[in-house]
């Protein structure tokens, strides 16, 4: 394995060490954060902020929304023949309040068009026989369509390691249309996770007018997400098939494999102040993919993919590299994985099969201007296109595989 030269090494480190040394500093769990964080929002405006569709499959899927007020909040489905409402319900409850809801959708339509609204009530008041609301507002219409349950064809986009840049969304989905299924954000979409207000800012704002709630947005996580203090509030504002950040989903001829690699460095560093435990988390990880990967596939299933920040080769040395290579390399080689996507270096590039790894490691870039890339996967019956560009459109890989 060609190793990093001391000047590439200096250069990440010193980028990840005063990112680290600033998202680590609150390291500590809080109390109550949800709600000492509202008070950041007050400058958002509920109208800026767009559902976002997540778990979508031919005949379900799952559309999340933020209140920013004491509201009643439910989605409104429309097929183009009936109008049906959608309310969170737990233990009786349609769920009310500031904060994340979810709405599930099922019983859809394979390759059918849908329409739907948020719809919402303040409550004023809220007294055991008087609850009393102000008159409901509407979101705009949104649209999504669901996947064939035959159809082999799958696309998909890939960004990494955005770092808290907003624009990037913009910037690098104008290099595509609209034809893709979905979207992944492998790891590092934050430097470090402080507040929810972060996520509006840097995230849910600026992705929401590009995708306008139409396509499902899989999130990875990345080292720099298990940092700061929200960072243990971050999977609330996701939907995973078991409430954990590791799964897999199938779209087309693929299976999508997500792996959470965890932090870079030994759990003992003193920066992670006895609060880390990714070796065990990893390892907790491998049992649970060598199950999966143990089991046989559908036939409809052509190949499979791992999605995972950190690759264990073409990453230097550090900890979290070699550890990965250690529990997930000889997986990913007894059951022949087709394709490893990564971030992390902030070094662009395709590396192919070679006596170290018997798969394809694709590698995203970095987060600055000129070194951002998208990544998109697209699979048919005639084979799986994995194509990587720079900022400007600059081809940097193209590869069936």
């Amino acid at each position: 394995m060609k190793r990093p030269t001391d000047k590439e090494k200096s250069s990440r480190r010193s980028f990840i060490e005063q990112l680290t040394a600033l998202g680590l500093l609150s390291s500590l769990p809080g109390s109550n954060l949800l709600a000492k964080d509202r008070t950041d929002n007050v400058n958002l405006k509920q109208e800026d902020f767009i559902p976002y569709l997540q778990l979508l499959t031919p005949t379900s899927a799952v559309i999340r929304w933020i209140d920013f007020a004491d509201n009643l909040s439910w989605l409104t489905l429309n097929d183009g023949l009936k109008e049906v409402d959608v309310f969170q319900i737990t233990d009786g409850f349609a769920k009310s309040g500031i904060g994340v809801k979810e709405f599930q959708l099922s019983d859809l339509q394979p390759d059918t068009h849908y329409s739907y609204q948020i719809k919402s009530k303040t409550i004023r008041q809220y007294k055991a026989y008087d609850i009393q609301y102000d008159a409901a507002e509407e979101s705009e219409k949104y649209h999504f369509t669901t996947p064939s349950s035959h159809k082999s064809d799958m696309a998909c986009i890939i960004l990494n390691d955005l770092h808290d840049r907003p624009s990037s969304y913009q910037e690098l989905l104008r290099l595509e249309d609209s034809d893709y299924d979905f979207l992944v954000l492998n790891g590092d979409t934050f430097n470090y996770l402080e507040n929810e207000n972060q996520l509006f800012k840097n995230l849910f704002f600026p992705l929401g007018r590009m995708i306008k709630g139409a396509k499902q947005v899989v999130f990875s996580r990345g080292n720099h997400e298990t940092r700061g203090t929200f960072s243990r509030q971050l999977k609330k504002y996701f939907s995973y098939p078991d409430n954990t950040f590791y799964h897999s989903f199938v779209k087309g001829n693929v299976r999508f494999i997500v792996l959470d690699a965890g932090e870079d460095k030994p759990d003992q560093e003193p920066v992670y102040a006895g609060l880390a435990y990714y070796d065990q988390y990893r390892q907790e990880q491998a049992k649970w993919l060598t199950a999966l990967l143990q089991k046989k596939r559908s036939k409809a299933i052509k190949y499979q993919v791992v999605i995972m920040h950190i690759p264990p080769f073409h990453s230097g040395d550090w900890h979290g590299t070699m550890h990965c290579r250690e529990v997930f390399h000889p997986i990913f080689e007894k059951y022949k994985i087709d394709l490893l996507v990564s971030g992390h270096t902030h070094r662009a590039g395709f590396h192919s099969r070679n006596q170290a790894h018997n798969y394809p490691i694709l590698i995203g870039g970095a987060p600055e201007e000129g070194k951002r890339t998208i990544i998109k996967l697209s699979s048919s019956e005639k084979g799986l296109l994995a194509t990587l560009r720079k900022d400007d459109g600059t081809l940097l890989a193209q590869e069936w595989l």
